[in-house]
């Protein structure tokens, strides 16, 4: 029976690589997730959660914008690194993980310059301690992502 064999799983798998490697990101997302759920004992998974999780990753459209999926992309990271130990693909999980990690803190940043900006200290300070327990440390000091890509923009502009 064609569709629940091997090539059946081969076939769904390249569906998905084929949104993916088309930079259809949101798409391929769901269609790796769907071959995980179709095919948990796949020796395929690993590769499959890998792909859903950078799918997620690659899909975010930048600092300021909707961070669900980068969110998700991190959720999924680390149910790789739970469910699938010793891959070949765990120092890419591990790397793309702290990736995810490091844009979703300077979300975090921005948020918190956002308020520190309007000067409103009870924000601040909430949002200073939801970063200590979210990422273990206080934000750092300095301008953030946008305020440098505005400053360079600036720059160009006069220039």
């Amino acid at each position: 029976s064609y569709p629940l064999g091997a090539y059946g799983e081969f076939a769904e798998l390249k569906v998905a690589d084929c949104s993916f490697f088309g930079s259809d990101f949101a798409i391929a997302a769901p269609l790796y997730e769907e071959f995980l759920k179709n095919h948990p004992g796949s020796p395929s998974a690993p590769y499959a959660a890998w792909m859903a999780a950078r799918s997620h990753h690659l899909s975010n459209r930048g600092v300021g914008r909707d961070r669900t999926a980068l969110e998700k992309s991190l959720e999924m990271l680390n149910r790789y690194l739970a469910s699938y130990p010793g891959t070949a693909y765990e120092p890419a999980v591990k790397a793309e993980r702290e990736e995810v990690r490091e844009k979703l803190a300077a979300y975090d940043k921005m948020i918190r310059d956002f308020y520190e900006k309007r000067e409103l200290g009870a924000a601040v300070a909430a949002r200073d301690a939801h970063y200590k327990r979210t990422w273990g440390s206080a934000p750092p000091r300095g301008e953030n992502e946008t305020e440098r890509e505005s400053r360079h923009t600036r720059l160009a502009s006069s220039s």
